[in-house]
């Protein structure tokens, strides 16, 4: 558990650096060889990163990213089994609706790094 979160939390403050990351808050839970996390962190301009996982083993099975202004989403990350497309379950939401996602959560930073250049 503490490799995954502090792995997280490491690609957090070196890619969103710009944008000042401090930790709201952090969850972490276990049990045998189930570990979740949720992670709260604020960032510059009203922005929140919302993170969920829960592991089994090293393995990442079920996740959600989000970035949030204020509550409201701007981009969120995740793989419910509630849309199909090629990436299935793995998918973002968008302002311009649903998009594929390979479900690297480095690759939910660069999606927020060029969401946020706009």
């Amino acid at each position: 558990m503490q490799l995954r979160l502090s792995y997280l939390l490491s690609v957090i403050s070196r890619e969103l650096l710009d944008y000042e990351p401090r930790v709201i808050s952090v969850e972490t839970r276990t049990s045998i060889d189930i570990i979740y996390i949720r992670l709260s962190i604020g960032l510059s301009n009203d922005l929140t990163l919302e993170i969920r996982e829960i592991l089994v083993g090293n393995t990442v099975k079920k996740y959600a990213y989000y970035l949030l202004r204020r509550g409201e989403t701007l981009l969120g990350c995740d793989n419910a089994p509630h849309h199909k497309l090629s990436t299935f379950p793995n998918h973002c939401h968008t302002k311009e609706g649903i998009e594929p996602f390979n479900g690297s959560f480095q690759v939910f930073i660069e999606r927020i790094k060029k969401f946020l250049r706009r």
